[in-house]
């Protein structure tokens, strides 16, 4: 018998005002307090939204709800698994409470899982630093926990992105499983219809998604050219029916059923029948993504090096090119990336979530100009060309990057925190700011140290040309020592 493992990705950006250029709206005089609002155009993100909710995910969960429900008592259950990003939980806290209800009447059931993610949609598991992914990680698991009272076991990338490196990040993390993409580079000889063991992990194992079989719903549904048009719930399943390995993982966009294909052209029904002809097969079972791990043993080992193979969900290559792939994304990316131990460094929680928003991927998809055969966000795109997104973004970006600075006070070289001459605590500071929280916490063996060694007043004296404050600390050392 093959496991069936059907999943929905559920996302919306916070989109842009997309006047920072046209407008020369940067730089504006705004407090720090008001720069959620100063950015984004929420009102265009309140009705994408709800008109989102309206056609797809409200109708599509009402599916879900009567299909699971009717075949509770059944030995072949229905079964599916979401992904909802941490920026979607955060638009339906502020504009569609309800769909938050909606869906936790499907957890309710015992037959939905959720899987785990970066908080905001970010590219930051390609950063060196692992800081921040584990940050975006955790902020999303007490979240999920908040709403929904979950601990999750299962893990999904930004984009599906996955290389040797985030895998040993995700395993350290606790995590049992990580769903990525099938490519076939990758995989072959295998299929990816198989349970595999990520190189140099102790526990995790991976689920890769089934391209071919996912896309055949997103470009064919509605496609009348295609050789095999209409697409429906019995041809579909007889696809998978023929289909060999332990399981297949469909994973797919969740506003595709109302949104990207209209109800009218019948994907709403083409859900619900999906759903009863799967567990009318024999040989067909719906599974969860942590159930599949119990059952199947992984097949073979995958090595995804990090250099120059780092794999995704997106475009033709199924690499990073939709996101990285010109300089124009690379520029913003690098530029964003840079600002964050400032921001981090300012303590302060307006500055950190503005950046972090920021991170999205959505912008930097927005400015692709490789082809993309799923349109992975093209359906929300608001912006006519790559360039009038790039152009906006970069924008944003730097007067964002302005803010920050004019907020904090640089060093010239950040200030190192040792207990001994040898015994580096690993914590830095690089602001005056930064530098006094710091004290509130650090052992005061390591104040001392460097206030009888003048360490201070030297770095208050070179770095930030504070001579007062020197001056200052100098008198105490003298009083002390």
């Amino acid at each position: 018998m093959t496991d069936i493992c059907l999943g929905f990705d559920v996302h919306q950006p916070f989109r842009l005002k997309r006047d920072f250029f046209w407008l020369h709206r940067e730089f504006s005089c705004t407090s720090i307090n008001r720069l959620f609002d100063y950015y984004f155009d929420n009102k265009l993100n309140r009705d994408v939204l709800r008109r989102v909710c309206e056609k797809s995910y409200l109708p599509s969960n009402s599916i879900l709800l009567e299909e699971i429900e009717k075949f509770k008592s059944e030995n072949k259950k229905i079964k599916v698994f979401f992904s909802l990003s941490g920026v979607f939980l955060e638009q339906c806290i502020r504009w569609a409470d309800y769909v938050l209800e909606s869906f936790k009447q499907l957890i309710l059931t015992g037959c939905v899982e959720l899987i785990s993610q970066p908080y905001y949609n970010s590219l930051c598991s390609l950063w060196s630093e692992k800081d921040e992914f584990i940050e975006q990680v955790r902020i999303y698991e007490k979240k999920i926990k908040e709403i929904f009272g979950l601990n999750l076991s299962f893990f999904k990338n930004t984009e599906l992105i996955y290389n040797n490196r985030i895998a040993k990040l995700v395993d350290s993390l606790g995590y049992k499983g990580m769903i990525i993409e099938g490519v076939e580079r990758i995989l072959k000889p295998f299929s990816p219809n198989n349970v595999f063991k990520p190189k140099g992990c102790s526990k995790l194992l991976i689920l890769p998604r089934n391209p071919q079989l996912t896309g055949i719903i997103t470009y064919h549904f509605s496609n009348r050219l295609w050789f095999e048009w209409p697409l429906t719930p019995e041809k579909y399943v007889r696809m998978l029916s023929l289909t060999p390995g332990q399981c297949v993982v469909i994973f797919l966009d969740y506003a595709f059923f109302g949104e990207h294909c209209s109800s009218e052209d019948g994907v709403h029904d083409f859900l619900k029948n999906l759903l009863e002809e799967v567990v009318k097969r024999e040989n067909l079972e719906f599974m969860l993504p942590s159930e599949v791990l119990e059952k199947h043993k992984p097949v073979e080992e995958i090595d995804v090096n990090e250099l120059d193979e780092t794999i995704s969900w997106g475009g033709l290559k199924q690499d990073l090119d939709l996101w990285l792939g010109n300089s124009m994304q690379v520029a913003c990316y690098n530029s964003l990336k840079e600002i964050g131990k400032q921001v981090k460094e300012s303590w302060n929680k307006n500055l950190l979530k503005i950046w972090r928003l920021l991170q999205t991927s959505d912008y930097l998809y927005y400015m692709s100009t490789v082809e993309d055969p799923e349109n992975l966000s093209g359906y929300f795109n608001p912006y006519n060309s790559p360039y009038n997104a790039f152009l906006n973004y970069v924008n944003a970006i730097l007067d964002f990057r302005v803010r920050v600075k004019n907020f904090i006070i640089l060093a010239k070289k950040p200030f190192k925190f040792y207990l001994t001459k040898n015994h580096y605590t690993g914590i830095f500071t690089q602001s005056l700011s930064g530098f006094l929280r710091v004290l509130r916490f650090i052992d005061v063996k390591s104040i001392e140290y460097h206030l009888r060694n003048g360490d201070f007043e030297r770095w208050f004296t070179k770095s930030l040309g504070d001579y007062r404050l020197a001056k200052k600390v100098r008198m105490l050392r003298f009083r002390k020592y």
